[in-house]
């Protein structure tokens, strides 16, 4: 009987989660409309010009026994400075160079091949999940601030927070209870291409796949922004609210609206800073897309980059009110 009560309750719960989102899609269907035209424009002026080259990139190291040399380069730097397998170099590397997705996509790739635990992987799922320094540098501060010293004051936070986050996780004892003493090596490794065109032709292929799941999870959760923000306008609530509830779900039109907001330079930056560490869920659940089907927590994750929004919220405010940087002008050098 409680089976049978637990199943209908299921049931009722998808149907009236059915009907309201058939409900939302049709009474803004206007708003959905140009709310999936701001998405293609954000994904094809934005997204692919500074994601394609580093996506591109990576899959090709993927691709080769390229992973391989750079662990022998510099894992000696990693294993003295975060105390972790050499073979977790490539992954730092790419998650700090080529930015998310494809810190974490290296990261279940050195998990699926057997060369770092379960512990190691969830320790640098903490750290390698930032954001591409092209998008910080081009696309937050030249497109949308219109000046390239805020988008370094950015990248430099940015990547500080990160590099404290990385420091003090695998620092921790290995008793802590954010980790399992589990080892899980699985030994199938994934066949490596010889032929050059054939390793173009997986790239390409691979970076397209990649691309499009972003593409997918921008369109979501700008609809999902776009409905939110239409229901809180109609109980007047706070713009600046808004903008700040809307941008923790996708960062790029998050950003462009709270730059133009009424609020000092410095608050802007913080707050952008913040949205960079965050990354907001859309970015997220893509990284999640990538360690889902290893069964890895996406609770940390979401403390993951909470943590490194609010230290790299602080490290920006600092560094401003240290050095006293002034951004009265346009594209100040």
């Amino acid at each position: 009987m409680k089976i049978y009560l637990s199943h209908r309750i299921k049931n009722i719960i998808k149907l009236s989660v059915f009907a309201f989102t058939l409900f939302l899609l049709l009474c803004f269907s206007k708003q959905n409309f140009e709310s999936v035209k701001s998405s293609i424009s954000i994904f094809t002026l934005n997204i692919i010009p500074s994601l394609f080259p580093f996506i591109f990139f990576t899959e090709v190291i993927l691709n080769t026994g390229i992973i391989e040399l750079i662990s022998k380069l510099f894992g000696k730097i990693t294993k003295k400075l975060f105390k972790l397998n050499t073979s977790s170099t490539s992954a730092i590397i790419i998650g700090f160079l080529c930015g998310y997705p494809m810190g974490a996509k290296t990261v279940m790739l050195l998990f699926k091949q057997g060369k770092i635990t379960r512990a190691e992987a969830e320790k640098l799922l903490f750290f390698v999940n930032n954001c591409n320094s092209i998008f910080i540098l081009s696309t937050v501060g030249i497109s949308i601030f219109n000046n390239v010293k805020i988008g370094i004051i950015l990248l430099i936070s940015h990547y500080l927070s990160a590099f404290i986050i990385a420091f003090v996780i695998t620092h921790l004892k290995s008793s802590n209870i954010i980790y399992k003493n589990e080892i899980i090596l699985n030994n199938n490794s994934k066949k490596i291409a010889t032929n050059f065109f054939d390793i173009i032709k997986e790239s390409i292929k691979r970076t397209f796949l990649t691309l499009s799941n972003i593409f997918g999870f921008i369109i979501l959760f700008n609809l999902i922004s776009n409905i939110l923000q239409t229901i809180l306008l109609y109980f007047n609530v706070n713009n600046l609210v808004i903008c700040n509830i809307c941008s923790l779900l996708e960062i790029t039109k998050g950003i462009s609206v709270i730059s133009c907001q009424n609020i000092t330079i410095i608050t802007k930056i913080a707050i952008t800073s913040f949205m960079l560490g965050f990354s907001g869920l859309c970015i997220i659940c893509q990284i999640y897309s990538v360690i889902n089907s290893y069964k890895f927590s996406f609770f940390k994750l979401i403390l993951a980059k909470l943590l490194q929004g609010i230290i790299s919220f602080i490290i920006t405010y600092l560094i401003i009110s240290i050095f006293g940087f002034s951004f009265n002008a346009s594209f100040i050098f």
